[in-house]
């Protein structure tokens, strides 16, 4: 039900639940084509546990070494059992969506995250892989300096950190209630926002710069890296560039 997904447009969203036996027949099928990354449903991995239990089990009885998932996952949903299930899973990719710690910009998005209990399943789940955490940069609600401080959050954790700028994609919520919320955006660039209520143009892209030169400096953060969605250049500190 987030305001900024094209998915909160559904009047009664449900989840979709699959059989055992398709997942598995899935799982075959694709490794029979030589697939080499399987990717898993945002929702059954954060709501369906049956399922995800499911296809840890299908790749698990593949036995293809090489083999890897990417999906999402919740980190509010994350219990002592769907932990024990991701990390027998190999994983390629693993998305957070955190977004922003800012509150106002949590009330209005509809995302309710305790910035404590993030960081306690953030450090449990980098025990055997190091997750990207998704940002998103122009929220209604939110601030150039309530975005720093998200950012500057996060570098504290052991995570990947990746920035996308606000796309008021159709249908979503942030989309219908765009003149009531002040936001303006580019439909030539898939929605991207141009300005809105916490957020000029130019303020827009002093975050973009400031992202820039925090990465060039002496890198003393346990983030692993910084990173703008679609761009090709990622900006890590000097000490992960040796890597």
């Amino acid at each position: 039900r987030c305001a900024f997904c094209l998915l909160g447009a559904h009047a009664r969203p449900r989840l979709r639940s699959f059989p055992a036996r398709s997942i598995r027949a899935a799982a075959r099928a694709e490794a029979a084509r030589g697939v080499e990354v399987l990717g898993l449903l945002a929702a059954s991995t954060s709501f369906d546990f049956t399922a995800l239990a499911e296809a840890a089990a299908a790749v698990r009885a593949l036995r293809r070494p090489g083999l890897t998932v990417a999906g999402t996952v919740h980190a509010r949903h994350v219990d002592e059992r769907m932990l024990a299930l991701l990390a027998a899973l190999p994983w390629e990719i693993m998305t957070i969506g955190f977004q922003s710690f800012t509150p106002e910009a949590q009330r209005l998005m509809r995302r309710r995250e305790d910035p404590e209990a993030f960081a306690r399943t953030i450090e449990r789940i980098a025990a055997f892989f190091i997750p990207e955490v998704e940002i998103i940069l122009g929220l209604p609600g939110d601030t150039p300096a309530g975005f720093r401080r998200t950012i500057r959050c996060l570098l504290d954790l052991p995570v990947k950190i990746t920035v996308h700028w606000l796309r008021l994609d159709p249908w979503s919520d942030f989309f219908l209630d765009r003149e009531r919320l002040g936001l303006a955006a580019d439909f030539a660039q898939e929605g991207k926002l141009l300005r809105g209520p916490g957020f000029s143009a130019d303020q827009l892209e002093g975050c973009r710069e400031w992202m820039v030169a925090l990465s060039r400096r002496p890198w003393t953060h346990r983030a692993r890296a910084l990173a703008f969605s679609g761009e090709s250049q990622l900006y890590p500190g000097p000490c992960l560039q040796e890597d």
